[in-house]
């Protein structure tokens, strides 16, 4: 999906970096195994540039609202201008490390620079292959978890990102670990 500017207050907030993309990964030879390359389409959510409503019940400036598909959201200004970084934290997650979050999805953190302040920026995504197709990855959601975000970061265990895009590709479940073992 294509993403279309957000305007507030005569600004208008321009998705386009949210573009969906093809990345081709490169997994170099190493001891017995072949060198290989996945082809994967990636997609952005519209919880990368926006909020859920509060959760307390206070008020908020329902000029940031708007719906997609029945999901109504704030538009979130940090996350915003956060979220000009996805594409190439998505491009880089070779070199990154993974986590698994238990939920059948993943996730990565990419340490940024917040007006001077270094923070945990926690990208989430899913990985699948419809059929005979190309693989995707749709990041689903991408944040700093602050006080809005109470609860800590799900209990996750590391893999590689290249065993995500395998596994997937091969139609193989991927097995989540036990947390902590």
């Amino acid at each position: 999906m294509e993403w279309q500017a957000f305007e507030h207050g005569g600004t208008k907030y321009d998705l386009a970096h949210l573009r969906p993309f093809t990345v081709t990964y490169r997994y170099p030879a190493s001891g017995k195994r072949l060198a290989d390359s996945f082809s994967v389409n990636v997609s952005f959510s519209h919880h990368c540039y926006s909020r859920g409503l509060p959760r307390k019940g206070g008020g908020f400036d329902t000029t940031l609202l708007f719906e997609v598909e029945g999901d109504e959201r704030l538009f979130d200004l940090r996350r915003w201008e956060l979220s000009k970084q996805l594409p190439a934290i998505i491009t880089d997650l070779p070199n990154r490390k993974c986590e698994q979050s238990g939920h059948g999805n993943f996730f990565t953190v990419a340490i940024v620079a917040e007006d001077g302040a270094t923070v945990e920026y926690e990208v989430f995504f899913r990985a699948w292959k419809p059929g005979k197709g190309r693989l995707y990855i749709h990041v689903e959601s991408a944040y700093i978890r602050d006080g809005d975000y109470e609860s800590s970061r799900p209990a996750s265990t590391a893999i590689s990102l290249f065993v995500i895009l395998y596994n997937t590709r091969s139609g193989r479940p991927i097995h989540v670990k036990p947390v902590g073992r």
